[in-house]
């Protein structure tokens, strides 16, 4: 393949990214003399791509997957999540909605990984949550859900109602917690919550459910 065959193919994907849908029909692919490289190619693109830096990294997905493994790939040697009743790290591979995780690169480079909403009908269709996740009293892993690149905090934690004290934020600038409070400073009204990032929230009672956003 020549290099301007592969220059207009890599302009073409490019502009696709920019698209909403999750895959786009091109009626012809060419060259840069106008002769049809490929007739009719259909080339899907993600909904959103991860991009996982070199170390640990806190991560959520905002909706439903269609993969719900998408982090089995070169490069990412663990996928952790906290499991708060028994109080242990536990290795997952299955990633869910409302829920982060730990995801761990072990090269020197950033690694993109393709995230594509599960489009089937009934419960979780179209990306939605089925349902909402329960929570243990203490420290709990939680995700972002939503369409929007961010949402303030009060808006995402609205289903635990009264029943939290803090969430935390990791930094990756500092390799540490940035914390938040629904009482005292600095508040939680003050945390504007970001897509694709993973929090944690203590709760002080054991009947909660959270919820996110609806998306």
């Amino acid at each position: 393949m020549s290099k301007q065959i592969t220059a207009v193919i890599l302009a073409t994907l490019i502009l696709l990214v920019a698209l909403p849908a999750t895959a786009r029909d091109i009626t012809n692919i060419t060259d840069a003399n106008g002769s049809i490289v490929s007739e009719n190619p259909t080339v899907t693109v993600p909904d959103l791509v991860m991009v996982i830096q070199p170390g640990w990294n806190l991560i959520s997905v905002p909706f439903k997957l269609n993969n719900t493994m998408p982090f089995a790939v070169a490069g990412i040697d663990k996928v952790l999540y906290y499991n708060a009743s028994a109080a242990v790290p536990v290795t997952l591979a299955v990633i869910e909605p409302l829920k982060s995780y730990w995801v761990h690169n072990n090269l020197s480079q950033n690694i993109s990984v393709p995230l594509f909403r599960n489009l089937s009908t009934g419960p979780g269709g179209g990306g939605v949550p089925s349902q909402s996740i329960p929570l243990a009293s203490g420290w709990n892993m939680i995700g972002y859900t939503g369409n929007d690149s961010m949402t303030p905090a009060t808006t995402m934690l609205g289903s635990l109602g009264d029943g939290y004290w803090s969430v935390a934020d990791y930094n990756r600038t500092t390799d540490n917690y940035d914390f938040y409070y629904r009482t005292v400073m600095p508040p939680v009204s003050s945390l504007e919550m970001k897509q694709k990032v993973g929090y944690w929230v203590y709760t002080t009672r054991s009947d909660l459910r959270y919820a996110g956003s609806i998306i």
